[in-house]
């Protein structure tokens, strides 16, 4: 076992522009999410969460000034390679002093996926997060850059696999955005999923909170203004600091 002094348990990873179109099948490219301008001309995606695109702007602080904050007008030639870059992101880990990152999946883009109705979609875009985090991302040195997989929304047989699929690839850890069984709360019908975590020794995670329904639970909302948050007290830490418990 590595030996850590130093363990930030709450990180993210700012998708890099080019994720779906190397990891997504090409069968579902027109169904991506897409990079567009947000209104004062920085990057943000367009997703199926609905209202105005996303903009990159409070996920693409670490490094910054504290008056630099800003929602808008943020573009990933401004944003620090460490957002979405793993060999970089373990240099900013050096600066700081972090011997190792717990890295939890973008819930506004697993959204995306998790809320379509078509099975192969879903799957498709978890699988291509989930390979992109352990092959790419991670890969540089998985004993300090430790993500967390994204289970899908297919169901309790699908959660299963796809957990002990996780813990196959070397995954420590996997993150749960609905109840595994689909239902509404928690239930006995996701009891084999708890079992399954408990018989491959792997720890399960909530984040932010849960969805219900499978399908169509996304709702709507408009993008506005907001404040620009506190000022990280490190120098490049990658907290998400947009996201917040309802």
């Amino acid at each position: 076992m590595a030996n850590y002094d130093v363990v930030d348990a709450d990180c993210h990873i700012l998708e890099p522009p080019d994720i779906w179109k190397n990891w997504l099948p090409s069968r579902f490219q027109d169904k991506a999410p897409k990079l567009v301008k947000d209104p004062e001309g920085g990057d943000a995606w367009l997703t199926a969460v609905g209202g105005d695109p996303d903009p990159i702007g409070l996920v693409a602080t670490p490094g910054m000034a504290y008056d630099k904050f800003r929602w808008f007008g943020v573009t990933y030639e401004e944003a620090r390679k460490g957002c979405y870059n793993g060999e970089a992101r373990l240099a900013d880990m050096d600066i700081d002093g972090v011997d190792a990152e717990i890295i939890f999946p973008p819930q506004r883009t697993m959204s995306h996926f998790l809320g379509d109705d078509d099975d192969d979609f879903v799957l498709a875009g978890i699988e291509a997060y989930n390979n992109f985090l352990f092959e790419e991302f991670c890969a540089p040195d998985p004993k300090r850059l430790i993500g967390l997989a994204q289970i899908p929304s297919l169901g309790i047989d699908n959660a299963v696999d796809s957990l002990r699929k996780a813990k196959a690839r070397g995954a420590k850890g996997v993150l749960i955005s609905n109840w595994p069984a689909g239902n509404a709360g928690i239930s006995r019908d996701d009891d084999p999923f708890w079992a399954a975590a408990v018989d491959e020794g792997i720890p399960v995670s909530v984040h932010i909170n849960m969805q219900w329904p499978l399908a169509g639970w996304i709702t709507a909302t408009k993008r506005t203004r907001r404040p620009a948050g506190r000022q990280s007290r490190s120098r490049t830490r990658y907290w998400m600091i947009t996201l917040s418990s309802p």
